[in-house]
């Protein structure tokens, strides 16, 4: 039998048909088991993975998913390849469901980036210029699969997310922020955001950094030397100036009202309508209660 905050860890990845293994059920234990042990029977296993009654289909969904993330995976290590040119970047992570090799064949490349201080309008600006001439953003494909997204910037002097979450606590955002993918991290910056948000060990006790195979990880190169003219600060104004105003009105009418949208010097986030995390906070505990 498993303890009860197993259990919640094993709902909530239930919602993305995304079965456990015997050391992921212990690692995103949900609270403390000294606190929260009572023992549960309503799971079941099979070959090597904990799921709910009859959803062992999902273990073949999640191995096809791995696949595909894996091919995902070197997609973006390629693009990373070339958006670490830009000296003004100083860490990227996969994340979401690409993030623990859980994508689907549809699903777009979601990165969070890390930018160096005083620099997060002007990294935005020219990153999202190269994807849009290269033509990898989703309303420029007119699909998702495969398209990359760049909504989720942070600045290097402003590392703690806390103050993002839409309640406390924020299952998703603490779930997101520890299934992380760090691709490019010359600096080792993901272990300070790590540190600093380890206001999460509350809820996740066992969670550590994740440390992706060297083969995957993207290294620093000498050449982001000759890109320096583009990260000057004269660019930062002008460049805020000009997202603000090519900002979709949607987003504008939400913007620094919650955290869906935040437009700020230390934080770019633009998720919307895409931002879910309100559903799955509901639905968990739905599951939970039901």
């Amino acid at each position: 039998m498993i303890k009860s905050s197993a259990y919640k860890n094993l709902v909530f990845h239930d919602i993305f048909s995304y079965p456990l293994t015997e050391r992921e059920l212990k690692k995103f234990a949900w609270y403390d088991e000294f606190k929260d042990n009572k023992d549960v029977t309503n799971y079941e296993n099979q070959a090597g993975f904990y799921f709910l009654p009859n959803k062992a289909d999902n273990i073949k969904i999640r191995n096809n998913n791995f696949v595909i993330s894996i091919s995902k995976l070197r997609k973006a290590k390629r693009l990373v390849g070339w958006l670490r040119l830009l000296p003004s970047v100083k860490m990227i992570a996969i994340c979401n469901s690409l993030g623990y090799l859980n994508a689907s064949q549809t699903s777009d490349i979601d990165l969070f980036i890390i930018t160096d201080k005083n620099k997060i309008w002007l990294t935005r600006f020219w990153l999202q210029s190269f994807l849009k001439f290269l033509r990898l953003r989703p309303f420029d494909r007119g699909h998702k699969q495969d398209s990359f997204c760049l909504t989720f910037f942070l600045s290097q002097e402003n590392l703690d997310i806390s103050n993002l979450q839409i309640n406390k606590p924020d299952i998703y955002l603490i779930y997101w922020l520890t299934k992380l993918l760090p691709i490019y991290d010359p600096d080792n910056i993901y272990y300070n955001f790590f540190t600093v948000n380890g206001w999460f060990k509350k809820y996740l006790p066992h969670a550590e950094p994740i440390q992706l195979d060297s083969n995957w990880m993207v290294k620093k190169t000498f050449l982001s030397n000759l890109f320096f003219l583009l990260t000057l600060p004269i660019w930062e104004k002008l460049f805020k100036k000009i997202q603000w105003k090519l900002l979709p009105k949607d987003l504008k009418k939400i913007a620094n009202h919650d955290t869906r949208v935040i437009v700020n010097d230390l934080v770019l986030k633009f998720h919307g309508q895409d931002d879910k995390r309100e559903y799955y906070q509901k639905l968990w505990q739905e599951k939970l209660t039901g």
